[in-house]
Order: structure tokens, then C-alpha cells, then sequence
């Protein structure tokens, strides 16, 4: 019999010669045996985390030139986020990237770059000539399914690793597309997009401003849930028309600068947007 002890405890251990093996026949202890209790997990989606961890945004923003509007975005619209501008009104939603278009050209000088891309076929020319953006510098291109505006970000972000400076991506209107691909297959067209967030998201991690331009659409709700910084534009009153009015802009979430809930009151007079305040034209 052999005896092996320890301060705190000993194990007797008897041999068998019958079987040649070993058989334990008490294990007494004098040790102290403490039991806790693991904390009760609770499972959490990604979606909630992406909702409720702030990312961190130190590139700036991007002024759109309305005062109001600008307040309300903290500076402007995010670099190094993607913001999502969905309003019933395509022109006025257009209106106001036109004017952040040509106000990043000429506010991060030679070293900015800005790409607009048309999904529409319905590239506001004149607009541009009117707010000003004539100048180098920005291109642009025309994509007919999300596809091909996968393919544009493709290229973008292979050119991006050769280029130093500021980046502006717009995509007006990325609902288009996946309408259609949705007519072709519902699942295959969610994938593109999530697959699109992606690649937008990885842009924006390099310091770019993405702006998507969205009309309002029941069968995709995910869309402002892509984006950092879902906007909304709606018109006051009616019978204002499409192009001229007294528009509100609100924030309806934000996971990058805390502008949750702020809103702005502006007007749109031609190409031009006005700031109003508060009680301007409201009886």
C-alpha cells in the first residue's frame, strides 16, 4: 500500500496483485469547496449592438450650407459614416446633395474627390450648373442594379488606396435599384444589399462621407438601419409643390454623433436653400 498525502488532503491507494491495477478506496479532505453562481446571460442581437455602441467619428463633417440644417447635423453630414436622406420629394433630397457635393469640392480643395452615382438615369445636370459644381474633381456614373453600384464601390475604394485627401460617395436613389432586382428575386436583392452596407461601411471607416439618397420604401425598412445616420425630409403643409416649400429635416437615429431627434426648418426657393426659423411662415 502506498500513501500519498498533502497539506490539505490524502489519497489512499491500495494495489490488487490479482489485476495488477490500482483502486482508490477513500479520498477524505480537509479542503474547503466554494460554489458561485455564473451570472444569468440574456442573448443580444448584433442589430441592437450596432444601435446602442457608439462608433467613433473624428473626421469632421461636412456642411450642406444651410445654418439650420447644419445645427441640427452637428457641424453637417458625418466623414467617416453613412448617412441615409429619405424623402418623399426626390428633388429636394437632391437638391441638398447637390449642394454638400459642391460644397466638399470646395472646401477640402484639390485633394477632395466625389463621385455621384445615378441610378435613375436622371442626373440633375442643370442642377449642378446652377448650385455651381462645374469645377474637377467630382465624377460621375450611372449604375442600373445594385450590381453595378457593388462594381462602382469596387473601383472607388481600389482607387482610394492610391489617393491621398477627402472622399464624398452619393447614391441617388439606391431604392431604385433594388426595386428592380427585388422583381427578379426577393432574397437574392437583400443580399446585394447588405453586401453594398458593407462595402459603404468599409469606405467610411477610410474617413469618406456616404450619403444615400432614398425615397421612402415599406418592402426594405433595413435601409436606414444600414446607415449611421438615417435623415428624413418632409414638407409642410400642402399644396406647396415638389420643388419650392417649407421643408423639415429630422434625425431618426444616429449611432455616431448622438443628433437623435434634432430637427431644422428650411425653405427651397429655385436652387437655393433657405433657412426659417422657428415660427417663420406658420399661423
Amino acid at each position: 500500500m502506498w500513501m500519498l498525502t498533502s497539506p490539505a488532503h490524502f489519497i489512499t491507494i491500495t494495489s490488487n496483485k490479482n489485476t495488477n491495477m490500482s483502486t482508490p478506496t477513500s479520498i477524505p479532505s480537509t479542503s474547503t469547496t466554494t460554489t458561485t453562481t455564473a451570472p444569468e446571460l440574456t442573448p443580444t442581437l448584433a442589430s441592437t449592438l450596432l444601435t446602442t455602441t457608439p462608433a467613433p467619428n473624428s473626421f469632421g463633417a461636412l456642411p450642406t450650407g444651410s445654418s439650420n440644417i447644419d445645427a441640427a447635423l452637428h457641424g453637417g453630414l458625418p466623414y467617416g459614416a453613412v448617412t441615409c436622406l429619405t424623402s418623399e420629394s426626390c428633388s429636394t433630397r437632391t437638391l441638398v446633395a447637390v449642394h454638400a457635393f459642391r460644397r466638399h469640392l470646395s472646401r477640402r480643395g484639390g485633394g477632395s474627390r466625389a463621385w455621384w452615382v445615378d441610378t435613375g438615369g436622371q442626373f440633375p445636370a442643370a442642377t449642378f450648373v446652377a448650385v455651381g459644381c462645374g469645377g474637377g474633381g467630382g465624377k460621375v456614373v450611372r449604375a442600373f442594379d445594385l450590381e453595378g453600384v457593388q462594381d462602382v464601390v469596387a473601383e472607388v475604394a481600389a482607387e482610394e488606396e492610391e489617393e491621398e485627401g477627402t472622399l464624398l460617395v452619393v447614391v441617388d436613389t439606391v431604392t431604385l435599384p433594388f426595386r428592380r432586382d427585388v422583381a427578379r428575386c426577393f432574397l437574392a436583392a437583400h443580399a446585394r444589399v447588405v453586401e453594398l452596407a458593407r462595402a459603404l461601411r468599409r469606405l467610411a471607416a477610410r474617413g469618406a462621407a456616404v450619403l444615400l439618397l432614398a425615397e421612402p420604401c415599406a418592402r426594405l425598412p433595413t435601409f436606414p438601419y444600414l446607415a449611421d445616420v438615417h435623415v428624413s425630409l418632409c414638407q409642410e403643409g400642402e399644396g406647396e409643390g415638389e420643388e419650392e416649400g417649407n421643408w423639415v429635416l429630422e434625425v431618426l437615429s444616429d449611432r455616431v454623433g448622438g443628433r437623435d431627434g434634432a430637427w431644422a426648418r428650411f425653405c427651397v426657393r429655385g436652387e437655393e436653400i433657405l433657412d426659417l426659423d422657428i415660427d417663420d411662415g406658420q399661423d
